[in-house]
């Protein structure tokens, strides 16, 4: 059995970020509020947001740092 990954479009995770911010929200609220299946992923899009600001979720980030 295979499982794909869904993809979230890098405005989707600055307006779910954005959303918990706003509201003070936590991950797993925000996870079940737009439909996200992990509950830390929202968790993991802050921290990138904050850390290196909103333009870096517009950065595909899968697969392995090559160098």
């Amino acid at each position: 059995m295979t499982r794909k990954n869904k993809e979230y479009s890098g405005e989707f995770k600055i307006e779910v970020v954005e959303h918990m911010q706003k509201r003070g929200l936590s991950a797993e609220s925000v996870a079940k509020h737009f439909g996200i299946k992990s509950k830390t992923q929202p968790e993991c899009w802050m921290r990138i947001y904050l850390e290196e600001g909103a333009e870096a979720l517009l950065v595909e980030r899968r697969g392995r740092i090559s160098g």
